[in-house]
């Protein structure tokens, strides 16, 4: 039976393979020379797609321990 599927289970992993690739380019930005301290401000609030899932309320760990 999977003689018979090979190029079917081919075309599939092609396919995640892809889309793992589309992935990458487009949702996961560049932090190449970024130190870790500036990731929030200088990378993720500034994409245009992960800006929307970033609070206001991360920028300040002393603020959430004491809430």
């Amino acid at each position: 039976m999977l003689c018979h599927m090979q190029f079917a289970i081919f075309l599939f992993f092609a396919i995640w393979v892809f889309v793992m690739t589309l992935f990458t380019l487009f949702l996961i930005p560049e932090t190449k020379g970024i130190p870790i301290e500036e990731m929030t401000e200088r990378v993720w609030k500034k994409h245009w797609f992960w800006k929307r899932y970033m609070d206001e309320v991360e920028d300040n760990p002393k603020a959430q321990a004491n809430a």
